[in-house]
């Protein structure tokens, strides 16, 4: 798993599965990306009707950019099984997701410890096999030039860690930045300067992104409900 400085803010942006074996107690981790407390609920029931022979599905989300949180133990002993797989996503800064837990009971009783560290352990090895990416505060802002400028902003994105998300070829070329907070206005007010005022700022819109690998960036979906 990732580890998380107090600022930092990861979301689930893939699905992952793990399973263990403890003392023939067969321990069956899901994990969904959930953006809302409705698409973690339909994961869940999908869960139950896949493993309906199962003693217990247990499970944990943290929803709706972290303003939702729910856990079960469904039948286990009191904070022995949903409980851990929340503390483990809280502690890791981990949003939108939602990660199930299920047992297949095996005739040995685990007691509390060994239940706590079995939905724990079952939860890593699914989160670990998920996507979960940083979540990075920013702006996705399209600038208008001639195509013999194009090149040269282009160079100067790639040095500046600016992500280019589209290019569009028209009359003039219109490129789509994706950029952190701290680094927009300087780029471009360097675009400005280097261009001799040759390029336009035609949108500006505050967005959450997450970097996909080398320098792709892909758009997050901004959480949009009432504050």
């Amino acid at each position: 798993m990732k580890k998380s400085g107090p600022d930092k803010i990861f979301v689930c942006c893939g699905s992952g599965n793990g399973e263990i074996i403890e003392k023939k107690s067969r321990f069956i981790a899901a994990v969904s990306p959930a953006y809302t407390q409705a698409d973690a609920e339909h994961f869940i029931e999908g869960i139950k009707r896949k493993y309906r022979d199962a003693r217990h599905n247990c499970y944990a989300y943290i929803t709706d950019e972290g303003r939702i949180c729910r856990f079960s133990d469904d039948g286990e002993p009191a904070k022995t099984a949903g409980a851990p797989i929340y503390n483990l996503i809280a502690s890791g800064n981990i949003i939108n997701v939602c990660v199930t837990v299920t047992r297949y009971f095996g005739g040995i009783l685990l007691g509390t410890g060994g239940l706590v560290r079995a939905y724990t352990d079952a939860a890593v090895k699914a989160i670990k096999s998920s996507t979960i990416l940083e979540r990075h505060e920013g702006f996705m802002f399209k600038i208008e030039s001639d195509y013999d400028y194009f090149g040269k902003m282009q160079h100067t994105a790639l040095n500046q860690g600016i992500y280019i998300y589209d290019v569009e070829y028209t009359e003039n070329i219109t490129v789509t930045f994706i950029a952190e907070a701290s680094k927009k206005q300087a780029f471009i007010d360097r675009l400005a300067n280097e261009s001799s005022g040759r390029i336009r700022v035609i949108l500006d819109e505050k967005k959450f992104f997450v970097e996909k690998g080398g320098s792709a960036a892909e758009l997050y979906p901004l959480y949009r409900g009432e504050t």
